[in-house]
């Protein structure tokens, strides 16, 4: 047995204290071990692959990570019954005012603020809110995209000031809605998507991912954000985690994911380790100069085990960008460091560079360049694997019920709340 963190902070299965924990390799997989006086010892798997757990848990981050971005939860009513959702009961929780919101942003200067909760879309005032996001902000916005179908709402909400989507699309056949959404929706969807095309509103599109229901539609989702690079500037897919309300269905480990996508959509997976450790190094040599930009460096900085990300680029031929990129460039070498930017431009191309610097290497850099296309994968920790030493390097604000915590930890806690409740 070897162990990998001898001393690390979890959460208890059954009273939700924190504990102490540790985290060892057995047989090749990552097990983390925690301890509760009252309740004893809790064992759980936390990923599948040792190697790749050191990896994307290499560094550490002294205190908490810097902020880049705040979810703003503002709704707790939905227009759908989903069968997974991060809210335990139907409970209406309470909804900021257009006051409490007002006085909260006060607080949040130069960051993205992300307007989420059940289903945004459900508040009347949605346009006021954006409109106060937008102050001293750039607002976004995560929905099921039901009602951006109606194209006049859209277009209200894009002279409020909207920035960009995050829509979720789990795949392109009515069976999958019927499982994971309760009800068909794809119709909806794809009005709603084609309004958002004519707008020219930015999107990220939400896959989420249910083993055995919806893993044959990664390739055709894929292949649709390819082809509407023109408004799709990334895709997220995230695995089904046991937090709220949930699909009885075993989530992919992180390595499992990787392995799933690469496969499905043809990438090999060094490709993708490669950009991740050269952009990491890259930040981490040039920290000094972009670390006051709107967007952190952290978020290279610090490799997490919940988030990783690569980009596609080509027209004709698309390749990952870690395919640009040659192991011997991120090399210890006293002159390799001065050739980091002639890489990075080598690698992504020159528009990508110029537009980056002079947007202070914010994300939308790659919003801007209309042949990449950004993957992200994401595994989020639940109360069995939650590691809060590692939870640290979260970069993410999250406001509900007056409280800001980070995403993960609160939706845990929230869950314990609504059980007892």
């Amino acid at each position: 047995m070897e162990i990998l963190k001898e001393s690390t902070r979890s959460l208890c299965n059954i009273c939700y204290q924190e504990i102490k924990a540790k985290i060892y390799v057995e047989n090749g997989q990552v097990i983390m071990e925690k301890e509760c006086p009252e309740h004893g010892k809790f064992y759980s798997l936390i990923e599948k692959d040792c190697d790749l757990y050191r990896l994307l848990s290499r560094n550490v981050v002294c205190g908490c990570n810097s902020i880049d971005k705040l979810m703003l939860y503002i709704s707790s009513r939905c227009n759908i019954n989903c069968q997974f959702c991060y809210e335990h009961s139907l409970d209406k929780a309470p909804e900021p005012s257009l006051c409490e919101i007002e006085d909260l942003l006060k607080n949040y200067k130069k960051k993205i603020i992300v307007l989420c909760g059940r289903e945004p879309t459900c508040r009347e005032d949605l346009s006021e809110i954006i409109k106060l996001s937008n102050k001293k902000n750039t607002s976004g916005l995560l929905t099921n995209g039901i009602k951006l179908s109606n194209e006049y709402y859209l277009l209200q909400l894009k002279k409020a000031g909207l920035k960009w989507v995050g829509f979720s699309l789990n795949g392109f056949n009515d069976e999958i809605y019927k499982r994971m959404n309760g009800q068909p929706l794809l119709d909806l969807k794809l009005r709603a998507l084609e309004n958002l095309k004519k707008f020219r509103i930015k999107t990220i599109i939400s896959m989420t991912l249910a083993r055995g229901i919806n893993d044959d539609q990664i390739k055709k989702v894929y292949d649709y954000c390819l082809a509407n690079r023109s408004f799709v500037t990334e895709l997220r897919i995230r695995t089904i985690s046991p937090i709220g309300r949930y699909l009885d269905i075993q989530p992919y480990y992180m390595s499992e994911l990787i392995d799933l996508i690469t496969i499905s959509i043809g990438v090999d997976k060094s490709a993708i380790l490669r950009e991740n450790y050269f952009m990491e190094k890259f930040f981490n040599t040039f920290y000094n100069i972009f670390s006051f930009n709107i967007l952190s460096p952290k978020l290279y900085l610090s490799s997490r085990l919940c988030s990783i990300h690569f980009n596609v680029k080509g027209t004709k031929k698309v390749q990952p960008i870690g395919n640009r990129i040659k192991s011997e460039w991120t090399r210890k070498s006293l002159f390799r460091k001065f050739l980091l930017p002639y890489y990075l431009i080598r690698a992504y191309g020159i528009h990508y560079c110029i537009v980056g610097f002079f947007e202070l290497f914010r994300l939308d850099i790659l919003l801007r360049e209309k042949r990449l296309l950004r993957i992200r994968l994401r595994c989020w920790p639940n109360l069995y694997t939650i590691d809060l030493e590692e939870n640290k390097k979260c970069t993410s604000d999250y406001y509900k019920n007056k409280i800001t915590l980070p995403f993960c930890y609160y939706n845990i806690i929230d869950s314990k709340q609504e059980i007892v409740g």
